[in-house]
């Protein structure tokens, strides 16, 4: 027993803390325990069961999540692209705001020249740079790429909403924060 806690199988104990950090496995504990010691009953295996829960449960979410972003790419991409062109995201007057459309382009030209992906490298050699909507969307990641839709115009999130999701804007775009924001919290709290 260690600070209440009680270990049933020392060997797994042993070996499960080899892979995984002590102070990582810890912290799924700290809420089964009562100032110090855990309260009675507490087992190691109990620790780790939440862990592995965790570790299932985040994965899971990222799987699905990563099926509703690849489909929102190809939405908004179609979307810009028939509308205003394969280069139509370059220009402000497609959106709400100028300034937060220049800070889009900031984020765009920082991640198509941190990007090692042959499609770029292709429109680099190819088409001088020039980077259209359906290849753009695949450098952003999924919090540039919400951002970029609230940005459109009421005309285009309402036509991309409707068409795509059959909700109104205002729930898409408020479903595509929470998904970016738990999409980013299962990314970076990896096992």
């Amino acid at each position: 027993m260690l600070g209440g806690l009680i270990i049933e199988d020392e060997d797994f104990a042993i070996r499960t803390l080899k892979r995984i950090n002590y102070y990582r496995l810890n912290a799924y504990g700290l809420s089964l325990k009562q100032n110090d010691p855990y309260h009675p009953g507490i087992t190691f295996n109990q620790i780790y069961a939440l862990y592995e829960f965790d570790h299932r449960f985040r994965y899971l979410i990222m799987e699905m999540t990563e099926q509703v972003e690849i489909a929102f790419r190809t939405h908004i991409a179609y979307h810009i692209a028939h509308s205003y062109g394969a280069l139509g995201h370059l220009e402000s007057v497609h959106f709400e705001n100028p300034v937060y459309h220049e800070a889009f382009l900031v984020e765009l030209n920082k991640e198509v020249r941190r990007s090692h992906e042959i499609f770029i490298k292709h429109h680099f050699e190819k088409y001088e740079g020039k980077i259209p909507i359906w290849v753009a969307v695949e450098v952003l990641s999924f919090g540039a790429l919400s951002k970029l839709f609230s940005n459109l115009k009421n005309e285009d999130k309402n036509d991309i909403a409707k068409n795509n999701y059959r909700v109104p804007a205002i729930y898409l775009e408020s479903w595509l924060k929470c998904l970016s924001y738990v999409r980013n919290i299962c990314a970076h709290l990896k096992n």
